[in-house]
């Protein structure tokens, strides 16, 4: 019977381009639900596979989506380029040796932070802009102190006020005190521009290719740390800072001469807190979830407003960084460092001082104001008292 037949053929055919249909429609959908997840980058915290979040239940750190998202970084490329994977190669990866800058195998469910790992966090970020003679030029005097001072692209009114004030003290660099401002990437081309052309005038930035963003913080310390440990060898003293904060130096320079700094090398100073805990109010701006940070209590930390440490100190918590896991609060960051190293944090008077009036930013009891605006910066250093 040809024409029964024929049916028959028809149907089977028929069958087979519906279930071709079914298949093409589904990798469709699938594929465009990566593709969203793939493009709202709050599903990408905690460097979380995509394929993790879509065939696991995964607890997400939404906090932490800008420090786990990098400029120009190899492991961010490495991550986004799997996202598409079969849930087939997803578990060969998975089984990988890898790991990532928590201390766990890359695009694990594992995702909460570990507390050392070997090798898990390295600095592998380029210079975009370097000056290398701070610490080496022709003429200067020994460097005894550096400071590196955390800014951002928009800040230039900030940058302009210190270096009118407490930083012409450095002499254009050239002094026993020696500084500079760091920065990380922006996306922002006239930004980019304008640190370029103010760079080309002052000759005091140094600036890496990671995401220049709050939670990046820890990056920018470690440039600064790496910084000094291989272009500034010879200094005897650094000191970290932000760019809103006044620095008496004529105080602080009194204090490296005193016993109490002078005996106690492997330490940090500055004002420092030895009993914390991480705040675990997702409203804070100080807020770390138990996937970033697991333990009750911190080993303490010095407000990265300002502290101050040898320089050999320096060069040990630039060497055991990289088997520090990611954090992503810079100051407990260091302090975990410390801790794994065996120093100390020591509380030190005149860090943060807080002061009636802008006359007693100058007394010799003081060593660091916090959140002083640029007019105010004026103001402090060129009142007479």
């Amino acid at each position: 019977m040809p024409g029964y037949t024929d049916l028959k053929t028809n149907k089977g055919l028929i069958v087979v381009i519906l279930i071709v249909g079914v298949f093409i429609i589904v990798s469709f959908c699938n594929n465009s639900i990566l593709d969203h997840l793939s493009k709202n980058p709050k599903f990408l915290a905690n460097g979380t596979n995509v394929m993790d979040m879509v065939y696991q239940d995964v607890d997400i750190d939404l906090y932490l989506t800008e420090s786990r998202t990098l400029l120009h970084n190899n492991s961010d490329f490495q991550r986004q380029s799997t996202e598409h994977m079969t849930l087939a190669n997803l578990v060969t990866v998975t089984e990988s040796s890898e790991v990532d800058d928590f201390g766990n195998i890359k695009y694990s469910s594992k995702n909460k932070r570990k507390m050392d790992c070997h090798n898990c966090f390295l600095h592998d970020f380029k210079y975009i802009i370097d000056n290398p003679n701070i610490c080496n030029g022709n003429g200067q005097e020994a460097a005894k102190l550096f400071i590196f001072v955390f800014t951002e692209h928009s800040n230039t009114d900030k940058r302009n006020a210190i270096r009118k004030t407490w930083l012409s003290l450095s002499n254009n660099n050239t002094s026993e005190v020696r500084y500079a401002f760091l920065l990380g990437e922006t996306e922002e081309t006239h930004l980019r521009d304008a640190v370029l052309k103010e760079n080309e005038i002052y000759h005091d930035i140094i600036k890496e290719n990671f995401k220049d963003s709050y939670r990046n913080l820890t990056y920018k310390t470690i440039l600064g740390l790496k910084w000094v440990t291989e272009k500034c060898a010879s200094v005897k003293f650094v000191m970290k800072t932000d760019d809103d904060v006044f620095v008496n130096i004529q105080s602080l320079m009194l204090m490296l001469n005193s016993s109490k700094i002078l005996n106690q090398m492997h330490a940090i100073f500055g004002a420092c807190q030895l009993i914390a805990g991480p705040n675990r109010d997702s409203h804070s701006k100080w807020y770390a979830s138990v996937f970033s940070y697991p333990e009750s209590l911190y080993p303490g930390f010095c407000s990265g407003t300002g502290y101050l440490m040898s320089s050999s100190v320096a060069t040990a918590l630039y060497k055991i960084s990289p088997n520090i896991p990611f954090f992503h609060l810079e100051d407990v960051y260091i302090a975990l460092c410390m801790k794994s190293l065996g120093y100390r944090l020591i509380p030190t008077t005149g860090f943060m001082a807080y002061k009636s009036n802008l006359c007693e930013y100058k007394y010799m009891d003081v060593v660091t104001v916090h959140g002083i605006p640029p007019y105010n910066m004026e103001e402090i250093w060129n009142s007479q008292c």
